[in-house]
């Protein structure tokens, strides 16, 4: 039986080269990765998990802004820097005075008709408008809404020098008829009669705030 000789065909070379190439890239797989091999467009999204990270091999500049949550607040120093010097407060009471209705530690002195303002702040001036009455004249710019019924006001019958407190009544107010800007004191004795002031041994007269 004589050799069969085949001549080599176009089909016949590339099935060959087709079984190179195929053998090459299964040695490469399984040989391993050559080095720098594997960049970002090799690695499938996701691939990369916490297992595959080493423990506290990543730095906070590996992290996208605001991932990374908050620390807790450090706790605060013995002694801090001293702040400014806060701008000085206003008075609570800005208007105020003592009434001077007569003379000073005397008996049978006559009254003083008007009273002379003492120690005064706000209040501007002060009148007898009757026997144990008294006007009082209030500066209303120094009242923040500019009324007097926005302000509380008080009055006492005793002075700095007055010996011991006196019995009787006191009244403050505003009655109809008086003017937006002015109060009525009026003083009544024990028997509930309107009398003029006694000093009880110190100076005539009385004190008066408004609380605004």
């Amino acid at each position: 039986m004589g050799k069969r000789k085949e001549k080599l065909s176009f089909a016949n070379v590339m099935s060959v080269t087709a079984v190179f190439i195929a053998l090459g890239g299964t040695a490469v797989a399984v040989g391993g990765l050559g080095k720098n091999s594997v960049g970002a467009k090799q690695i499938k999204s996701g691939a990369v998990r916490s297992g595959e990270v080493k423990d506290l091999s990543l730095k906070p500049d590996d992290f996208a802004k605001g991932a990374l949550p908050a620390g807790p607040q450090g706790e605060k120093g013995e002694s801090g820097a001293q702040g400014q010097p806060g701008t000085p407060g206003i008075p609570a009471t800005k208007i105020y005075a003592f009434v001077r209705t007569g003379a000073c530690c005397g008996a049978g002195l006559p009254p003083l008709n008007p009273p002379k303002l003492s120690n005064a702040h706000g209040i501007t001036a002060a009148a007898v408008a009757g026997s144990g009455q008294y006007e009082v004249t209030i500066d209303l710019g120094q009242i923040p809404s500019g009324k007097l019924s926005d302000c509380v006001p008080m009055a006492s019958n005793a002075s700095a020098d007055a010996a011991h407190p006196l019995a009787g009544q006191i009244g403050v107010g505003r009655p109809s008829g008086i003017p937006s800007n002015k109060l009525l004191v009026t003083f009544r004795n024990s028997a509930g009669n309107l009398a003029d002031l006694s000093s009880g041994g110190g100076a005539h007269g009385f004190s008066i705030a408004l609380f605004c």
